[in-house]
């Protein structure tokens, strides 16, 4: 999907980028995000089922802006500085793990190691982190909760 584009500003500095295969010329500074999106191009990759996905966030946290940049596949638009020279390519949803432009990731695993723990704790937010802290500690005395109250002596 494309919007109309307003005429880039002649600027010392400019930047040129290949967006697709086409020379482009957009401000320098600019985030590839905010290039495509002022050279009219709003639809960055296509989602599983083939809708096409743009900025969502704009800070890095969502995947909605994957592009390929300089043959490195799955690099976040929003958070990518253009500079001159810089080729864009857009890329599907699911980019195939055989990919040249993978081969910073590392050839995956023929197996994955199985280790057993105690205790795992997934994710690394305040709680998982918290989790961890707490399950770090020396072992602690089980108490169960509630606890169940003492009766009172019967009264004669």
């Amino acid at each position: 999907m494309t919007i109309k584009p307003a005429a880039p500003a002649a600027s010392a500095g400019a930047c040129r980028i290949t967006i697709d295969g086409v020379s482009r010329v957009v401000e320098p500074g600019l985030s590839v995000a905010a290039a495509l999106v002022a050279t009219g191009e709003i639809g960055f990759s296509r989602s599983k089922s083939g809708a096409p996905r743009g900025v969502f966030c704009g800070m890095g946290a969502c995947h909605d802006c994957l592009v390929t940049i300089d043959g490195r596949t799955s690099q976040r638009a929003c958070m990518s500085p253009v500079a001159d020279g810089m080729v864009i390519d857009r890329q599907s949803a699911r980019p195939d793990i055989r990919d040249p432009g993978l081969r910073d990731v590392g050839v995956p695993p023929r197996a994955i190691p199985v280790r057993p723990v105690e205790m795992l704790v997934i994710g690394a937010g305040p709680a998982g982190l918290s989790a961890a802290s707490v399950a770090a500690r020396p072992r602690r005395r089980a108490s169960r909760w509630p606890r169940t109250p003492r009766r009172a002596p019967a009264r004669r």
